[in-house]
């Protein structure tokens, strides 16, 4: 699968001090949505992460939340939207112990038999 060549790397903003919503979390957000991506298509880690059907949904909806979240930058905003937001802490959860777990093989094969 090639990675889709919409996706570039994201403007720095400035942020509102302390301002949990604003437009550096979202660049931070892109590029934890981006290593996601990329580690799902990392051809050497392949089915370890997601298995078939699944791996192909997650994908989907990180290259959807990509697209929304560079969107919404572009347009000079200075929050992400809340909807946004949730969607990817949501996903970005269900890959949290997945960091963890690589360094010991044991730990991953527990994690992804717990995704299935």
């Amino acid at each position: 699968m090639d990675r889709p060549t919409r996706i570039v790397p994201p403007i720095r903003f400035t942020s509102t001090a302390g301002d949990e919503a604003s437009i550096t979390v979202a660049t931070a957000l892109v590029e934890h949505l981006d290593a996601l991506y990329d580690r799902l298509l990392d051809p050497r880690r392949g089915e370890a992460h997601a298995a078939g059907p699944l791996r192909t949904k997650h994908l989907d909806t990180i290259e959807r939340l990509l697209f929304r979240a560079t969107e919404e930058m572009d347009q000079g905003a200075v929050q992400l939207s809340d909807g946004l937001r949730t969607q990817a802490a949501l996903l970005i959860g269900q890959y949290g112990p997945l960091a963890a777990a690589a360094a010991r093989p044991d730990l991953a094969r527990q994690s992804s038999r717990a995704a299935i």
